[in-house]
């Protein structure tokens, strides 16, 4: 069951005020919709938020149901915010959506969105395709928002395609990430490419962050194979646009085992 929650502008939630809500509540934060599912009562994580960012022309329903709900099963809350548009104004210097014509500040607004939640544990933020590219510009243009970040289907724009180009890592705050990625991505190739200006490998994304971080936060790269501009976990939605699905392969179990191993 979903209802529509309407926040009083952009006043500070309750935390745990729908703890016991079944299903997903569809609330609006400032003048956009949000979808946000409560996590469970007791247990490990019941104080984490996972800030979960959907892809190119998702909203909260449909990247939702891409996801099979896995994220949900991680003893957390989850938030789902809607990007303009249904797009992010990610960090590649070419994106030619209605976000990027309009100049829509989404670094300001989702830093405010975060906080808003007034969380009493850990945030995480957790991004697919052009979501997982609005990752990459969180950590740059907001450092610390998150205490780890998991990126799915997306490598690094090129240094000349990344705003601001260079990007900038004069306030870089280590944090730890998760990066996933399927060998057979026909959308965004591991190998990198000219996607929207261009991109680099998945390898090579990998390795910038690891310069950054150094040994202060750990940098995990999985890539897949036969896996392709999926999210991967049981019942796997795919296309033939978007390549094969991988059910095997569980990726808010990986996420879940790479927070878990973390310090507090």
């Amino acid at each position: 069951m979903e209802k529509l929650f309407i926040s009083a502008g952009n006043a500070p939630h309750q935390w745990g005020q729908c703890r016991y809500a079944l299903g997903m509540d569809m609330r609006v934060f400032g003048s956009r919709r949000y979808g946000f599912v409560p996590g469970p009562a007791s247990g490990g994580h019941r104080d984490d938020l996972l800030v979960w960012l959907h892809g190119s022309t998702q909203s909260a329903t449909v990247t939702r149901r891409f996801t099979n709900r896995r994220f949900e099963h991680l003893g957390m809350s989850v938030a789902y915010p809607e990007g303009v548009a249904r797009h992010w104004n990610d960090g590649r210097r070419l994106l030619q959506e209605k976000t990027r014509e309009l100049g829509t500040n989404d670094v300001e607004y989702l830093t405010e969105f975060v906080h808003s939640f007034e969380c009493t544990g850990r945030v995480f933020g957790a991004g697919f395709s052009n979501g997982g590219h609005m990752i990459y510009r969180l950590l740059h243009e907001a450092p610390g928002l998150f205490d780890a970040a998991l990126v799915i289907a997306a490598t690094q724009p090129t240094p000349e395609n990344f705003l601001p180009a260079p990007p900038t890592t004069d306030r870089w705050r280590p944090t730890p990430l998760l990066l996933i990625h399927g060998e057979s991505d026909p959308i965004a190739p591991i190998a990198g490419g000219t996607v929207r200006g261009g991109t680099q490998s998945a390898q090579a994304t990998a390795d910038y962050y690891r310069r950054l971080n150094g040994d202060a936060a750990p940098v995990r790269l999985v890539t897949l194979p036969n896996t392709g501009h999926v999210v991967p976990g049981p019942g796997c939605v795919t296309s033939e646009f978007l390549g094969p699905a991988n059910e095997s392969v569980d990726a808010a179990k990986l996420f879940s085992q790479f927070i878990d191993e973390l310090p507090r």
